[in-house]
Order: C-alpha cells, then structure tokens, then sequence
C-alpha cells in the first residue's frame, strides 16, 4: 500500500525518453550536415523528407502518447484541427500536381510542415518529459542552427526568436497546428513581400489559404462555445 507523501513514479520510463531523444539528435545532425546546406532545393527538400520519415519510427513507438499528447492529436477533434486538417488535404495535392515546377511549392507549404513536425513535433515534447524549459530552449536552438547556414546572423537570430514563441505557445496550449500554420505565413510572406503577385498564383493563394486555416477554425470553435454557454 502506497502512503499519500510517497513520490508518484512517472509512468514512462527513463531510458525510452532518452533513447527517443538521441534519435532525434542524432537525426538533426544529419539534417544539418545534409538538408540544412544543400546546394540544390529539391535535394534538401527530398533528403529532409527522409530524415523526418525515418527520424519519426523511434519517437512514436517510445514515447508516442506524450507525443500525441503534446501535439493535440485528440479522439475529437477540435474545430481548428479539423479545419487545417481539411484544408492541407486539399491545397497541397492540389498545389503539387499543377505546381510542380515551382520551389516555392516546397518553400511555402512542405519545408514549414516538415521542420514543424520534427522540432515542435517529435523534439519538443520528447525533452518535455524530462523538463519543459530546457526542451523549448533546445528545440528552439537547433531549429535555428538548421537555418544558420542559409541566411544571415540577423535572421538567424530572428529565427530562433520566433521558434521560440513557436515553442512556448505549443507547450502551453498543446497543438502543433498554430505553429504549422504559422509557419507556412511567414514563408509565404518571406516569398511574396517583395512583389505580392510574384511566380505562382496557386502557390500563392495555397499558402495563404493553409496558413489561415488554424486561425479560422479557431475562431469557429470560439464561437461554438460561446453559443453553447448562451444556450446552457
């Protein structure tokens, strides 16, 4: 019989956080030395894929409810889930089989998911079962050595302060949607800033359409609760 002051023992165990964890490192850095400075887009878009593919098997089978758990992948679904569920599922087949030739396709709709899913996704809430604080910090950082190569000291910087947000907002609320979605709006921005009209049109409006998706299922589901409070 346990006594009310003994310690509750946490129902994972220690080694499958650590072992999901060096997978992931290990994982990075293949994506740093390989997806993060290749020279061609497509390739590092491809090799990204593979390492997100592959990094993902170990993650899921050890620690797969804190996952899950810390992504929003509920039973029910929410409103704001199901809204940037539907809306991916359709703008990018769409965008992939009549914009095939565009890197911006890549740029704006698959890098943001990809990046997401792997830092915020499988990194974050592994290190999160040992200690919160230290996963966003370290989630945040490695995301931003991954763009270190790419972009100035500047922007390096300003991606890790927006990776950060990204961080700190998923493990308070628990869903992994916002920072997609958010995500793909700033590449589209980054994309699009300097000429509003500028390479593909569907590719434009695919990124805009997938970016806003979990802001409008938000606020559906907002409302939702506010008629359900009224009638209650």
């Amino acid at each position: 019989m346990k006594l009310a002051s003994e310690k509750v023992r946490p129902r994972f165990k220690h080694w499958r956080v650590m072992a999901s964890a060096f997978n992931l490192i290990v994982f990075w850095l293949i994506m740093l030395s390989k997806a993060g400075v290749a020279y061609y887009f497509d390739q590092r878009v491809f090799e990204l894929s593979l390492i997100v593919l592959a990094s993902s098997v170990i993650p899921l089978l050890l620690v797969r409810n804190q996952i899950k758990e810390f992504n929003g992948f509920r039973k029910a679904l929410s409103a704001e889930q199901l809204t940037f569920l539907l809306t991916a599922l359709i703008v990018i087949p769409s965008v992939l089989m009549l914009d095939r030739s565009s890197y911006l396709t890549y740029e704006i709709l698959i890098l943001p998911l990809l990046e997401e899913w792997f830092f915020r996704g499988l990194l974050l809430p592994t290190l999160a079962t040992i200690n919160t604080p230290v996963a966003i910090a370290i989630s945040s950082l490695m995301f931003s050595l991954t763009h270190y190569f790419r972009y100035e000291p500047v922007a390096f910087f300003l991606i890790l302060i927006l990776g950060t947000m990204s961080a700190i907002y998923q493990a308070y609320y628990r869903s992994i949607f916002l920072p997609m979605s958010m995500h793909i709006l700033w590449n589209w921005y980054v994309s699009y800033k300097d000429s509003i009209l500028y390479g593909s049109g569907l590719t434009y409006f695919g990124g805009l359409a997938l970016g806003v998706s979990y802001a409008f299922g938000w606020l559906v589901r907002k409302i939702w609760e506010h008629m359900q409070s009224e009638m209650g």
